[in-house]
C-alpha cells in the first residue's frame, strides 16, 4: 500500500467518506487529523521546545491544578495536562477517522505555511495498532525501576519515570532484558514479536482510562513519543503510518456531512471555553460563504 493517497479537487468529496469508511471497518487503525505538518510534532516541541522544561511543567500543573480534576495514573494525569492546553509529549489518535477528519478541517486554509502541500491539503494520519504497540498504562520496566525509583504518590514524578523508563525501553538501553512487564504479555511468541517491534521502533500508543469526558467524546487514546528529536519522531511516523491528503475545496461539504453525522467541536470538545471557540469558527465560516456567495452573484 502506497504510503500517501491524495484526494484532490477532482474528486466527489464522497470519496473522502467512503476511504475512511473503508479503512474505519478493517478495526485495526488509528487516527490523527491535522491541517498542518508541524502538528504531527507533539506541543512540547511544536512551536517552541519546551524539553528541558517537561519536568517542572507537569510538576506546577500537579501543583497548581490538581484541584480541577482527578486521576489515578500518570497517562490521565498527562492527558488532563495536554486536553487543557499545557505543551505535552502526547499526541492525539482516535479509533473514529470521521473524529479525525473533523480535527482536521476545522479550521479553513490561508496562504501563510512553510510546507507548500499544507496550502492545499488537509490530513488523515493512520497506523495499524497489529504493526505497533498498543498498551492500556505508560509502560514501566519493573526488574530496572521500582528498585531504583522512589515511592511516591506525586504523578507528576510517577510520569517522568514512565518517561524514563519508555526512552530506556524503545532506546535500546535495556533490550532483551525482562520486557514482559511492558504488557503484561506471557507467551514466548508475544515477547519475541515486542521486542522485534522494539528494535524496529514501531509507533507505542497507549489506550487510556476513559478519565475524562473528551477522551470519551473523541474515543482518543495517545501515541507517546520515546524521543523528541524532531527529525527522529516524524521519520518513525512515515515509517509507521500512512496519510489520506484531502484538498481544501471538499471542507465545506465535509464540514456539513459531519455535522449531521454530530462530529463537531461542539460535541467532540465538551467545555464552555472550546465550545466558544467553535462557535466564533462557525459564524467566521458561515460570513465568509456568504460573502463568497454575494461575490458569485453581483
Amino acid at each position: 500500500m502506497e504510503r500517501a493517497y491524495t484526494i484532490d479537487s477532482s474528486r466527489n468529496f464522497i470519496t473522502v467518506v467512503n476511504h475512511l469508511n473503508d479503512l474505519a471497518q478493517s478495526g485495526d487503525y488509528v487516527f490523527r487529523g491535522y491541517g498542518k505538518q508541524s502538528e504531527l510534532l507533539p506541543g512540547i516541541i511544536r512551536d517552541k521546545d519546551y524539553t528541558n522544561l517537561e519536568n517542572r511543567l507537569l510538576t506546577d500543573f500537579e501543583r497548581y491544578g490538581s484541584n480541577y480534576f482527578t486521576a489515578n495514573t500518570p497517562i490521565d494525569f498527562m492527558s488532563y495536562a495536554q486536553h487543557f492546553g499545557l505543551p505535552t509529549r502526547l499526541l492525539d489518535f482516535t479509533f473514529n477517522p470521521f473524529i479525525a477528519l473533523s480535527f482536521a478541517i476545522y479550521n479553513p486554509k490561508s496562504s501563510n505555511y512553510k510546507d507548500p502541500d499544507d496550502k492545499d491539503y488537509y490530513y488523515i494520519r493512520y497506523a495499524s495498532l497489529s504493526e505497533n504497540i498498543c498498551v492500556p498504562v505508560i509502560p514501566l520496566n519493573d526488574d530496572i525501576y521500582q528498585s531504583k525509583f522512589i515511592q511516591t504518590d506525586s504523578l507528576a514524578t510517577k510520569s517522568m519515570q514512565c518517561i524514563d523508563s519508555v526512552t530506556d525501553l524503545f532506546g535500546g538501553n535495556i533490550l532483551g532484558r525482562n520486557i514482559s512487564s511492558l504488557t503484561g504479555f506471557r507467551g514466548i511468541d508475544e515477547i519475541v514479536d515486542l521486542q522485534e517491534k522494539l528494535r524496529n521502533q514501531a509507533i507505542l500508543f497507549v489506550n487510556p482510562n476513559q478519565s475524562n469526558q473528551r477522551i470519551i467524546m473523541q474515543q482518543g487514546l495517545f501515541m507517546f513519543p520515546y524521543t523528541l528529536d524532531k527529525k527522529a519522531h516524524i521519520d518513525i511516523l512515515n515509517k509507521n503510518s500512512r496519510v489520506v491528503m484531502i484538498h481544501k475545496s471538499h471542507r465545506d461539504k465535509l464540514i456539513k456531512y459531519l455535522d449531521t453525522m454530530g462530529y463537531n467541536t461542539f460535541r467532540l470538545m465538551p467545555d464552555l471555553s472550546s465550545i466558544c471557540q467553535a462557535i466564533k469558527r462557525r459564524a467566521i465560516d458561515d460570513r465568509t460563504e456568504k460573502s463568497e456567495q454575494f461575490k458569485k452573484n453581483k
